[in-house]
Parts: C-alpha cells; structure tokens; sequence
C-alpha cells in the first residue's frame, strides 16, 4: 500500500506442483486480498490479477470466487 499501486498481479503459487491443493490456494488468495481491503479501505489498489496455470487451476478459482460472491 506504501506504493500506491493501482494495480497488483499475483501469481498463485503453490498449486499443483508444489501439493497444495488448488482450492486452498483459490480461498488464501481470495482470504488476502478481501482481508487487505478491508483493513485498507483508503487503499489506492483499484484490480488484482491473479496468475494461474492451467484450466484447474483456473476452474478451482472460479469455483472458490463464485461460492463465495466475489
């Protein structure tokens, strides 16, 4: 936030390769960054990107933000 970014890309690391599962990093990924702008509300960051690799991936996170609104 000390950056005032607009704009953020996160890659979602630890899918898939690394054993966790694709879900859990959906709902982290989602978790954080709800979280940052809840606690940031005056926050400059405007869109996050989320990186993903592959149609698991992006189906695991289309599943997680669908249930839950986002």
């Amino acid at each position: 936030d000390s950056l005032g970014a607009a704009c953020l890309a996160l890659p979602a690391v630890g899918g898939g390769v690394y054993g966790w599962h694709r879900r859990q990093v959906a709902e982290a990924a989602l978790d954080a960054v709800t979280g940052f702008g809840a606690s940031h509300p005056a926050s400059a960051l405007e869109l996050v990107e989320f990186v993903l690799f592959g149609p698991e991936m992006e189906l695991a996170f289309r599943t997680v933000f669908d249930q839950r609104g986002a």
